[in-house]
């Protein structure tokens, strides 16, 4: 984006403005949102170290509370597994004007 960008601003080019994007990811309650920061802070502080990093990858099973580890994942695990993507964009069908702030048109 920002390669584009300068290229347009340098005159080479008219390019349309770049694509502005945002990541997220949801859980299912506050419960879980709280476990989540909790291992992840453990899991964080532990991959800083070199001794603890050793142990992590060592016990993958312990640390991850039987999520990951050496043997992956069974053919059960990998049938009931699934994941969900949901893509919301906003846009103009056609050129926005210069003094327009946010695009009217809404798709999911």
């Amino acid at each position: 984006q920002q390669y584009y960008a300068a290229e347009a601003a340098a005159g080479e080019k008219s390019l349309p403005p770049p694509v502005h994007f945002s990541a997220y990811f949801t859980l299912p309650s506050l419960f879980w949102s709280i476990v989540f920061m909790i291992f992840g802070g453990i899991f964080s502080l532990l991959a800083k170290f070199a001794i603890t990093r050793k142990i992590l990858l060592k016990f993958p099973k312990l640390f991850t509370a039987g999520i990951f580890s050496h043997e992956g994942p069974s053919e059960d695990d990998m049938r009931q597994t699934s994941l969900s993507m949901t893509f919301v964009a906003n846009g103009y069908r056609k050129q926005p004007p210069p003094d327009a702030a946010k695009p009217p048109l809404d798709y999911k």
